[in-house]
């Protein structure tokens, strides 16, 4: 159980560095995001998936 928060965690936080690297103007990789994206797939998320997904939709819209 504890893996699979920490994993979870780890997940969040990888979507939560992206989004401040956008909001402060950083380069954004597709592949940073698309790598990001592949670990929430495979670990979860503890916000609401939708949000995640919708994030990720708009996080590779603006990656190069």
């Amino acid at each position: 159980a504890m893996a699979a928060w920490m994993a979870r965690v780890e997940a969040d936080g990888a979507l939560a560095g992206l989004i401040f690297r956008l909001l402060n103007g950083g380069d954004l990789l597709r592949t940073d995001v698309e790598a990001a994206q592949a670990l929430t797939a495979s670990a979860g998320t503890s916000a609401q998936p939708a949000q995640v997904t919708g994030a990720y939709d708009l996080l590779l819209t603006h990656a190069a």
